[in-house]
């Protein structure tokens, strides 16, 4: 996993200070209809689906290690409640040995090869509270983009659905902290329908992401 993308968790553990400096909001007017649109930089961790059906030449199994994460949302606000939003995050990870498998002459976590991937969402995202403290939940549709550093082997898309839900924690109108779990549910291309149900496919694949963000209002 390559360091320098580390830094994107100095973002995530930078935000909640600052906004712990100003809250709860001085003056805060509840009710007051939020900003048309919202900037939303986040960072945080993005943990693979341990299982990606994938073995290198050796025929050992082969996964994703979890990895920095790092991106921005625009989020444009259809009313105090329900928004729509887009969003692209990257993440470096590494492509390596699975753990469970210990091969001749290799050992667990051998890292194979750098995987870049790009994630991208559009979706509906509803708070519950009209408050500076708002619970909310998220779901969409979009894609993740695999890219390894390997010679030959090009790019390549899945189709994803991604659902999720957190917290939003305004300082004032036009600034605030968002907290996030996300789920990128990457859904099997391989099933069966028996009459009673999915199955003897592939399972589908999830990968999960923890972040938090600065809400920018405009």
């Amino acid at each position: 996993m390559r360091r320098g993308i580390l830094s994107c968790f100095f973002v995530a553990g930078l935000a909640p200070l600052v906004v712990a400096q100003t809250y709860p909001p001085p003056g805060w007017q509840y009710g007051r209809t939020k900003p048309q649109v919202e900037l939303l930089p986040f960072a945080g961790v993005l943990i693979p689906d341990s299982d990606l059906g994938v073995v290198d030449d050796l025929g050992r199994p082969l996964k994703l290690d979890p990895a920095p994460i790092a991106g921005l949302r625009l989020i444009v606000n259809l009313s105090d409640h329900a928004s729509l939003e887009g969003s692209v995050g990257f993440s470096p990870s590494s492509l390596v040995v699975d753990e469970d498998h210990f091969g001749i002459g290799s050992f667990a976590g051998d890292e194979i090869a750098d995987v870049d991937l790009l994630l991208y969402s559009g979706g509906f995202s509803y708070d519950f509270f009209d408050s500076a403290v708002r619970p909310f939940v998220t779901a969409g549709l979009g894609a993740i983009r695999f890219d390894p550093q390997i010679a030959g082997v090009g790019p390549d898309t899945d189709f994803s659905v991604d659902i999720g839900g957190g917290v939003k924690f305004y300082a004032s109108e036009h600034f605030g902290l968002r907290l996030e779990v996300r789920d990128h549910i990457i859904p099997s291309k391989d099933r069966y329908d028996y009459g009673f149900g999915f199955c003897c496919g592939e399972p589908d694949r999830d990968h999960l992401e923890l972040s938090a963000g600065l809400i920018l209002g405009f």
